[in-house]
C-alpha cells in the first residue's frame, strides 16, 4: 500500500505543478520562489512526508482490519480535522454554518457506523414499552 501511495504521489506532481502555472501564473511562483525559506522547507517536508505517508499508513491498517464500507466514511473526518486543527493552530473562526455541518457529518459517521446496533436498540425499547 505505501509503495502505491509514493508513486501516486510522484506521478501526480508534475501534472499539478504545469496546473499551478497555468492556473496561478508565474508572478505567483516567483513570489513563491523569492519567499522560500528554511520554515517553508521544513512544513513541506512534514507535509509530504509525515504527515502524508503516516495519514495513508493508517488508512491502510483501518481498510484491512475493518469493513470498507465503515472505513470509507471515516474520510468525512478530514475536513473536520482540519478545520479544528485550523482553529486550534492558527486562530481561525469557525462559524455557525461550520459548526452546523461537523455536526452533521458527526452525525451521520455514527449511523453510518452504529446503525445496526442503534436499530435493534430502539427496536428493543419500542418493543417493552409496548408491552
Amino acid at each position: 500500500m505505501l509503495a502505491l501511495i509514493v508513486w501516486a504521489s510522484a506521478i501526480s506532481a508534475p501534472p499539478m505543478l504545469i496546473l499551478s502555472w497555468f492556473l496561478e501564473g508565474p508572478a505567483q511562483w516567483q513570489t513563491a520562489l523569492q519567499t522560500f525559506n528554511v520554515n517553508t522547507m521544513l512544513s513541506l517536508i512534514y507535509l509530504a512526508y509525515f504527515v502524508t505517508l503516516a495519514g495513508y499508513a493508517l488508512w491502510g491498517k483501518l481498510l484491512s482490519t475493518g469493513t470498507p464500507g465503515v472505513a470509507a466514511s471515516f474520510a468525512l473526518l478530514v475536513p473536520l480535522v482540519n478545520l479544528g486543527c485550523s482553529a486550534v493552530c492558527m486562530g481561525e473562526s469557525v462559524t455557525v454554518l461550520q459548526i452546523f455541518g461537523s455536526v452533521m457529518v458527526m452525525v451521520g459517521l455514527v449511523i453510518n457506523t452504529f446503525g445496526e446496533q442503534l436499530a435493534m436498540l430502539f427496536w428493543e425499547l419500542d418493543k417493552e414499552e409496548s408491552s
